[in-house]
């Protein structure tokens, strides 16, 4: 007996690469599956697929589909939805955690299947007769499985057939490996905005045209009953983001963190900045994390306590309350009229005084204290 040619023509051998290609690059398993359905019949003529992504349940015995169907796939929705427990074949592959690449004709006894209720109320009013199945590894306890039907009247899976869809199978398995990871991550995030949710700390952060990428429910109160704070934190990242494009910033990372108190009615809110940069990514991906943090006690009082305790001169408290908004000692100096230098040597008394090293340092000493 000849044996079958197992080569790839020159246009399958596209078709091939593009499947491949396909499975590599998409991350979206809905277009994925569409693409894959498209693709596969040009090489593997069939009279219909059904691609599905399958969560077994090891305590229930229960396998469910996680993939939505297209409208028009019918057949595909009727199975799951109706005859997938009367499929002889159903539960021995998918409680097999290796992979699978069968027909249907290599195991199932047809004499029997013709009588079964599963062949008269789905595979004979579809029109099949024909399967041969894909299941990958479980992964997660998920695996994909893409059944290919052909009808009585159309041949049999060749064994280039099954050839093909075993070539395909490693990257089946390193696709549903992806989607694991890539679903896995979406839980972390979601519980992880959902955390975020529930802090008493406004959580905010703007992209490099300072729009917002992302607020959590405290920060949307604090703009609803402030709403010229937004306008502060706009600016003052504005700010932040001329002096980084003038190259002011980039020698000195720490310069990427910003502090400041600002009075709203008779409340006081701190407000923390940190520009998230990295050198290797284009500027255009830069993003500002802010964090916005209500303050019970008024600012004259901390100037009070602070210019008390620790002996500031009146000048030494003039330039802490400007310290106090954020801005840095060459606007000091501006508002104050005096050089920068002054400003700077101002604001280095006014930290030894008090025994501490930095603006960040001032304002975790002023929360805490």
């Amino acid at each position: 007996m000849r044996q079958e040619n197992l080569s790839l023509t020159e246009e399958e051998q596209n078709i091939f690469n593009k499947i491949i290609l396909d499975m590599v690059n998409t991350q979206d398993v809905l277009e994925l599956r569409k693409s894959f359905m498209a693709l596969m019949p040009k090489l593997l003529p069939c009279k219909a697929i059904f691609f599905d992504i399958n969560y077994y349940c090891n305590e229930t015995n229960m396998i469910n589909n996680r993939v939505p169907f297209e409208e028009n796939d019918i057949p595909a929705q009727e199975y799951h939805e109706k005859h997938h427990r009367l499929d002889p074949y159903f539960f021995p592959l998918a409680k097999k955690t290796n992979s699978v690449v069968i027909k249907s004709t290599d195991f199932m006894d047809y004499v029997q299947l013709v009588k079964s209720k599963f062949y008269y109320d789905f595979l004979k009013p579809n029109d099949f007769y024909y399967v041969l199945i894909i299941k990958t590894p479980q992964i997660d306890n998920k695996f994909f499985t893409i059944r290919f039907f052909r009808s009585k009247g159309e041949k049999d899976f060749s064994a280039k057939e099954t050839w093909l869809a075993k070539c395909i199978l490693p990257f089946l398995e390193a696709t549903l490996n992806s989607y694991c990871v890539y679903q896995q991550c979406l839980e972390e995030k979601k519980w992880f905005i959902e955390s975020l949710n529930e802090v008493n700390t406004g959580i905010l952060v703007l992209d490099w045209y300072i729009f917002p990428a992302f607020t959590n429910q405290k920060v949307l109160k604090i703009y609803n009953d402030y709403p010229m704070l937004e306008e502060k934190i706009l600016e003052k990242c504005s700010f932040i983001k001329n002096e980084i494009i003038h190259k002011k910033y980039i020698k000195d990372k720490k310069q990427f963190k910003f502090n400041m108190i600002t009075v709203e009615g008779k409340n006081r809110f701190e407000i923390k900045g940190k520009v998230l940069y990295n050198d290797k990514e284009p500027m255009s991906k830069t993003k500002f994390l802010v964090s916005i943090e209500p303050i019970s006690t008024p600012k004259e009082k901390i100037l009070n306590s602070l210019s008390t305790t620790y002996s500031l001169t009146p000048r030494q408290k003039e330039v802490l309350a400007h310290v106090l908004e954020g801005i840095s000692n060459q606007e000091i100096g501006e508002r104050l009229y005096i050089d920068e230098e002054t400003v700077r040597t101002h604001v280095k008394n006014i930290l030894r005084k008090i025994d501490i090293h930095s603006r960040e340092e001032l304002f975790s000493f002023i929360l805490h204290t």
